[in-house]
């Protein structure tokens, strides 16, 4: 009888050994998803205060026009074989009036498609027909001697 109460006390000993134990995995696995998902919170409201899609687009649209001024417009009214007084009188012209509108459709067009392929994602918040940037040459005349307008037709 000594030996059965014996056995009997170290399965019950055995088995509250074996429920804390389960308890304390379970314990562990729900601290470890509660712990991931506020990382995953954390990530999420840390990346929208860093990055936002206007922000972005704003950024990208003057990268482009930036890119389609010097590189493009410039260099072809130019043409390289300009005098300074030759430089003037043509950019005066526009010095007031400004280059005509360029639209974003244009921008993601222009060179061969380049900026559709590294700044698509700027047509999914900015109406390419209606969104545009105008260009006006200040003195003295260079390539980096300039101030553009936006005109943003966006949903952010």
């Amino acid at each position: 009888m000594n030996m059965v109460k014996k056995n009997t006390y170290t399965l019950q000993k055995r088995s509250a050994m074996r429920k804390r134990n389960d308890n304390i995995v379970v314990r562990r696995v729900v601290l470890t998803v509660i712990g991931v998902a506020v990382a995953v919170v954390v990530a999420g409201v840390i990346y929208s205060l860093v990055w936002s899609p206007e922000k972005a687009t704003k950024a990208k649209l003057d990268e482009m026009a930036r890119e389609y001024y010097e590189g493009f417009t410039y260099e072809n009214l130019i043409n390289g074989a300009m005098s300074q007084e030759e430089i003037e009188g043509v950019m005066d012209k526009y010095k007031v009036r400004g280059f005509a509108p360029v639209y974003l459709r244009q921008l993601l067009l222009y060179n061969d498609r380049e900026n559709m392929k590294e700044a698509g994602f700027v047509k999914n918040y900015c109406d390419e027909n209606l969104t545009y940037v105008k260009i006006y040459p200040e003195a003295p005349y260079d390539k980096k001697s300039y101030r553009v307008e936006y005109n943003y037709t966006c949903e952010w």
